[in-house]
């Protein structure tokens, strides 16, 4: 039992260091798209009613660091500020599955090549649900417009930059900060106790069993982009393909049970099914797609296999071990304060 536990601890440290300096860099750039990226100039480029609306939708939607609860409220203004039901679903569905923090540690932990895929699925994903939205929705009765308004920030330079840093150091860490380290936990207990190459000796790894399989553990459990990352690492480590492993970075931080209760009772219950039937058919048409480009064009070399162990290394310690001490010092800072507040109220 001992060992056990030090191995699992020695898994979930090798993973903290490893994505510590990528997180670092996803949250500097996550602070600084908030203050550029605000909701008015997203509703002002991508709140309109026709088909560019539903592209330019997804493509603010694969940047933002916004999990599927914290997309809610922004899909939300979007349509109190005119946009259609279409672009709102593309936005809707790109959102949650990237965010320039998971790419960036997508690319650190699972390879460029995997970062890239897992974008570019975000992006057609979005689309794709706002064409299919444009087809079988409800005559779309256009809402009432709120005024324009402006996000609350100061306008200077410096202003801007301290808001930066605060969303990005702050806040972010705030909103993610329990999952992230909910996922370290998971991976490291797959890590442990999951023999190497179980999924791929029982075939429950691989195809469209293993990726139904990744659908089924998804669908219902909240996970944000970020920290699904180092699951998947520790089940590709165990014999899962890329391909099932990419259903459950595209169907895990785009669904959950509140998120489908929240969507059904302001969209309805037709955008709703075509939000998961949009996620779940294209999350496997996406991992197949992987899967078959990968085997056929011998891409191994873009995607990292392995434990954290066999990852460690990626960056020298001079960047890995400040920056994981810098991360750790946000954690502990964000959950004191939660504590002090629940102490306090």
């Amino acid at each position: 039992m001992v060992s056990f536990f030090v191995h699992l601890v020695e898994e979930i440290i090798l993973l903290f260091l490893d994505m510590a300096p990528f997180l670092i860099l996803g949250m500097l750039i996550t602070g600084l798209l908030s203050v550029v990226l605000t909701r008015a100039m997203i509703a002002r480029y991508a709140g309109g009613r026709s088909w560019k609306a539903v592209i330019k939708a997804s493509l603010f939607g694969v940047p933002l660091p916004l999990c599927s609860c914290g997309v809610l409220p922004t899909a939300l203004y979007l349509r109190e500020s005119g946009a259609s039901k279409p672009a709102v679903q593309s936005f809707l569905i790109s959102t949650p599955q990237t965010g320039f923090d998971s790419i960036i540690a997508s690319y650190g932990m699972l390879g460029p090549l995997f970062a890239l895929y897992r974008a570019v699925t975000a992006l057609l994903l979005g689309i794709a649900g706002g064409m299919v939205s444009s087809v079988f929705s409800a005559p779309d009765i256009q809402p009432e417009v709120k005024a324009e308004g402006h996000d609350d920030h100061d306008t200077t330079r410096s202003g801007r930059f301290r808001k930066a840093l605060h969303y990005g150091f702050v806040e972010f860490i705030d909103d993610i900060g329990g999952q992230f380290l909910l996922g370290l936990l998971v991976a490291g207990v797959l890590t442990v106790l999951v023999p190497d190459d179980y999924f791929a000796s029982t075939q429950l790894g691989s195809g469209i069993t293993g990726m139904l399989l990744m659908i089924l553990v998804s669908i219902p459990i909240y996970m944000c982009s970020t920290s699904s990352i180092p699951i998947a690492v520790a089940l590709m480590a165990k014999g899962v393909s890329p391909g099932a492993a990419l259903v459950l970075l595209v169907a895990g931080p785009a669904t959950n049970a509140a998120t489908l209760l929240v969507l059904k009772k302001k969209l309805g219950l037709r955008e709703t099914m075509i939000y998961l039937s949009t996620l779940v058919a294209g999350s496997l048409l996406f991992g197949l797609l992987f899967d078959f480009l990968i085997n056929t064009f011998s891409l191994q070399r873009g995607i990292r296999f392995g434990t954290a162990a066999d990852v460690h290394g990626l960056l020298s310690g001079w960047i890995a071990y400040p920056s994981a001490l810098l991360l750790a010092g946000l954690l502990v800072y964000s959950f004191s304060k939660r504590l002090y507040i629940r102490i306090r109220g």
